[in-house]
């Protein structure tokens, strides 16, 4: 918790510069670090999902929609990890894009945007993720907007989360898709 509130802080000031409350990605990130709030509110959101997912009269919750969304991606990426280390090719181009790591700190206004579109496409759900971004864009004097739904579309891409050793090629994802057929 003591290393989470700096993050936190830092984060918050990038998103909005303390004018605004900070995001609910920074919110969650940070009361994550609190297992008296993490364990139930993980175990509850499992329970939404998997009673949804059997018995699919039963509505669907958004939030643990995006959780569980957020778990496959998880799955995913282990996943891939196994690809490229089983792939010396993959290895190769993974060492050229270098390591990255998601954090708190070093956030700026449209990350909370970014969170709310990939929270939405996890779970399935393209109509919020239009509509947050385009909520951003127009925000924008008309001028500018051109420009930032290219710094959405590109951001959206980017965030695709078939990247077998750091590569959206279509390449790289068949050789990964035809790998975890074999594996």
């Amino acid at each position: 918790m003591p290393e989470a509130l700096p993050a936190f802080f830092t984060g918050w000031k990038g998103e909005n510069g303390f004018k605004a409350l900070p995001s609910p990605f920074l919110m969650n990130r940070l009361l994550e670090t609190i297992s008296i709030y993490r364990v139930p509110e993980q175990g509850l959101k499992n329970l939404a999902s998997s009673l949804h997912g059997a018995y699919p009269a039963i509505p669907a919750v958004p939030s643990a929609q995006a959780y569980a969304g957020r778990n496959d991606k998880s799955w995913l990426m282990t996943r891939q990890d196994m690809f490229v280390a089983a792939n010396p090719v993959a290895q190769n181009k993974a060492a050229r894009h270098g390591t990255r790591t998601e954090a708190m700190a070093g956030r700026d206004p449209f990350d909370p945007v970014r969170d709310q579109i990939q929270d939405a496409l996890l779970s399935g759900d393209s109509k919020s993720a239009k509509t947050a971004a385009e909520v951003y864009i127009n925000s924008f004097p008309p001028n500018q907007r051109v420009a930032m739904r290219k710094g959405v579309n590109e951001s959206v891409q980017q965030s695709n989360p078939l990247k077998p050793g750091g590569s959206t090629s279509a390449v790289s994802q068949e050789a990964f898709i035809s790998w975890a057929r074999n594996n």
